[in-house]
């Protein structure tokens, strides 16, 4: 079986930053206003700060996907979608609301965000074109939240043909039992599950200086 190490490694994996908007982690965004509880999805956010922090150390390229709804990407089967929006509360992650920033991460210039219109990263982007062009055979998952969009992409990216390491303390939903369930899920199927230490613990070996710090473009 290959080693993790090799999974990781600079050139070859990109850390995925998935929906960490106010919509899903600030308690006056969307999800916070329906009631929903939302703890999990803040309280993983200093978490993927780090990761995000340790990956540009590592030369690891960091790309940045978020959703952008607008009247032109909602059909009606988004639409008819329970939790989608109501005449009390807004759509979630509208294009150009306080909910569909970015919730503590900031992107530095030249690394690539990607505007997603489907719970995966995929339907209708260029995410596969810009990990192809980058040379891109693993991607690292973590944000928000975990069986639902970072779900959705890591079954993705595993049917297109990447590996799939999954970050087990840079994920969070709702409910523990759904975050385990997609754990689960992930490991029996569709790649391997790990906690960010470990990729720290690789990154932290690497030959000082031997590394060429850069970004994925988009």
């Amino acid at each position: 079986m290959v080693k993790l190490e090799e999974l990781v490694r600079p050139g070859q994996a990109a850390i995925l930053v998935i929906d960490v908007q106010n919509d899903f982690c600030h308690p006056e965004g969307g999800q916070g206003k329906r009631g929903m509880y939302i703890e999990p999805c803040t309280a993983v956010v200093p978490s993927i700060l780090r990761l995000i922090d340790e990956g540009r150390k590592a030369g690891v390229p960091v790309i940045f996907i978020r959703n952008g709804h607008n009247k032109w990407t909602r059909s009606e089967a988004w639409r008819n979608k329970k939790g989608t929006g109501s005449s009390k509360f807004p759509p979630i992650c509208e294009e150009g609301t306080f909910g569909a920033e970015f919730y503590r991460i900031k992107p530095l210039p030249g690394e690539c965000i990607v505007i997603k219109y489907r719970f995966s990263g995929f339907i209708g982007t260029n995410l596969d074109l810009v990990l192809r062009n980058a040379g891109i055979k693993t991607v690292i998952m973590s944000g928000v939240t975990t069986n639902t969009c970072v779900e959705s992409t890591a079954r993705q990216a595993f049917m297109l043909d990447y590996n799939v390491v999954f970050l087990s303390d840079c994920t969070a939903t709702h409910k523990v039992e759904e975050h385990e369930a997609t754990l689960h899920n992930i490991e029996l199927n569709f790649g391997f599950v790990h906690s960010s230490d470990h990729l720290f613990r690789i990154w932290a070996a690497l030959p000082s200086g031997k590394v060429k710090v850069g970004a994925a473009r988009g």
